[in-house]
């Protein structure tokens, strides 16, 4: 076959990791995370109205609060894939999008020339890194969104890409990002770490240079003025910008549950080495970082040790500037006569080929989400309690009675039992606010007056796991257990 007709590297990457996961980890995608079926909830709901959800609909404890639309895009997407092909097509939206990520930051090693190995230790860093946030959510496009933007940044600032076409670009792609996942705030962190690096270069420059770098940094501002205007062409303007740094500056019990939580690096080993070698990157060889790279790389590595969800994006965008820099050390290392240098010259491949386009990318994607639609599959019910769930419907005496759920499975129940049940809260800790979430935090760890709390609420029944310590506490209250198996217990308050 001609070298043109052969599928890309880019396209046999994309193809290989989207089955892998679809084929493979489908039913993990889905089920892992309850957020997943909540996420297809409401946009089901948004379809069937016509419109935003001016409220979160499923939980009785917030029935007038106000929900920030900042993932209706996605929502909508997920949805109409489950109308479509059920879960099966969901699983296969999401893993087409995170192997887009990792297809992504190839195409751009591979523009950039880095060689085969460095390339894809580089991408399989990130897949690793990434893997714990591997679930049928909306974050996962803010991994191809926040690589693009960088890559936008880099060709920018290496004058590979006009100023004019660099604003453009970088618009339709913010005015997507910001209709698809909050996560479009990374971008303006981002983009300042470049502003500060142009800031720096007016510090360091000489008379000669001062003024280019002085040009060079106030349009990138005014850019950013004016990025800033396009991501308010959202459904609810610069309120989702308030909402969403309000929940990232909040001290609240953000950073004890989900995957707000702080990571443990020591508990987490694959995230320090991480976070060393990348340390390691940026210290090694002859040619040393410039400002841009050390500051993209200290921003990124900041916001990842403040929440756990951050290290994923630190995976991607981060790599468009480390991956050049690990395929810099690796030529360096090549060329030398020691043990190393022999090693690596024996490691050498065959240089990656120039980037292209390649039209088995459409075929690709039509083959596999043809692949998506000719599946069926579950929710796992090892992972999440639909048995126990699905009791419920057998009671009819339960409805009109307020439920007490667990944190983590009021996405699950709401799937299943709305709109006939609603939840007392669910895992969405930045719609519940700090209030709401640590009140259920604190019912669960039985924290001094838990049952006057219990007696307030005036709840009916409550559905935790079974061994849980809440649920041991209502059974000595003389609450009757009606269902029982080895993950969920259903118990009724005593009239």
């Amino acid at each position: 076959m001609p070298r043109w007709l052969a599928p890309t590297p880019v396209v046999v990457l994309f193809t290989v990791l989207t089955a892998w996961l679809a084929l493979g980890s489908g039913v993990y995608l889905v089920s892992a995370d309850s957020d997943s079926l909540f996420h297809i909830l409401l946009g089901k709901l948004m379809w069937e109205q016509g419109g935003l959800l001016a409220s979160e609909p499923t939980t009785w404890t917030y029935p007038d609060g106000h929900l920030s639309a900042h993932e209706w895009g996605s929502q909508l997407v997920l949805a109409k894939a489950w109308q479509i092909g059920g879960l099966s097509l969901v699983a296969t939206v999401a893993s087409m999008t995170i192997a887009g990520a990792c297809a992504t930051l190839l195409a751009w090693l591979q523009y950039r020339r880095v060689a085969w190995l460095p390339a894809l230790l580089t991408v399989a860093s990130a897949w690793i890194v990434s893997l714990i946030h591997f679930h049928a959510r909306p974050h996962v496009v803010t991994w191809v969104f926040a690589t693009l933007w960088v890559i936008g940044l880099e060709m920018l600032h290496r004058r590979e890409l006009a100023p004019g076409k660099w604003l453009a670009g970088s618009a339709a792609l913010l005015f997507l990002w910001v209709n698809l996942h909050g996560g479009f705030l990374y971008a303006f962190f981002l983009l300042g770490a470049y502003v500060l690096a142009g800031i720096v270069r007016v510090l360091m420059s000489d008379e000669h240079g001062r003024d280019e770098a002085v040009t060079w940094t106030a349009r990138l501002a005014v850019a950013g003025a004016i990025l800033l205007a396009v991501s308010a062409l959202n459904p609810q303007g610069l309120a989702v910008h308030v909402h969403l740094l309000a929940v990232a500056g909040g001290s609240s019990t953000q950073g004890l549950v989900g995957d707000s939580a702080v990571p443990n690096l020591l508990q987490r080993p694959h995230l320090l080495l991480y976070v060393l070698g990348a340390l390691f990157l940026m210290v090694a060889g002859k040619q040393r970082p410039a400002p841009r790279e050390w500051l993209l790389v200290f921003m990124l590595a900041a916001m990842s040790l403040q929440s756990i969800r951050n290290f994923a994006v630190m995976s991607f965008a981060g790599a468009v500037v480390l991956g050049p820099r690990l395929g810099l050390l690796w030529d360096e290392l090549s060329v030398t006569d020691g043990l190393a240098g022999r090693v690596a010259r024996g490691l050498a491949t065959p240089p990656m080929p120039p980037l292209r386009p390649d039209p088995w990318l459409a075929v690709a994607m039509v083959g596999l989400l043809g692949l998506g639609m000719s599946r069926t599959i579950e929710v796992d019910r090892r992972m999440q309690p639909l048995d126990a769930i699905e009791f419920v419907k057998t009671r009819p005496d339960l409805r009109g009675k307020r439920l007490l759920n667990s944190y983590n499975w009021g996405c699950t129940i709401s799937w299943v039992l709305y709109p006939e049940h609603k939840t007392f809260i669910n895992s969405w800790s930045d719609y519940h606010g700090n209030e709401r979430v640590q009140r259920a935090i604190d019912l669960e760890r039985l924290a001094p007056g838990w049952y006057d709390v219990i007696e307030e609420l005036d709840v009916g029944w409550a559905i935790y796991k079974v061994n849980a310590p809440l649920t041991e506490a209502l059974r000595e209250k003389g609450w009757e257990e009606i269902y029982r198996d080895d993950t969920a217990a259903i118990l009724v308050k005593p009239r």
